[in-house]
């Protein structure tokens, strides 16, 4: 499991998703934590989180974001 670990992407400049969990067969659970109301942009951003991650040879089986208020809900992508 990785919290906030910094990406270096050749062509787009350094990403940093909140968390990556990673099994032993390279299989990845990626969630990011946002805060307010749900946005559009959001569920963009994870996909470019999930594009970088697959490029380095890994597979991202699951995705969520999760928002933190005075409730947490949590969007399965």
């Amino acid at each position: 499991m990785f919290n906030e670990k910094t990406i270096i992407q050749k062509e787009a400049g350094t990403i940093k998703p909140d968390r990556i969990v990673i099994n032993r067969a390279k299989e990845v659970f990626l969630l990011d934590y946002k805060t307010g109301l749900p946005n559009p942009k959001y569920k963009y951003q994870l996909e470019n989180y999930q594009i970088a991650i697959e490029k380095m040879g890994f597979k991202v089986l699951k995705k969520a974001l999760v928002y933190i208020g005075a409730k947490i809900d949590v969007v399965h992508l």
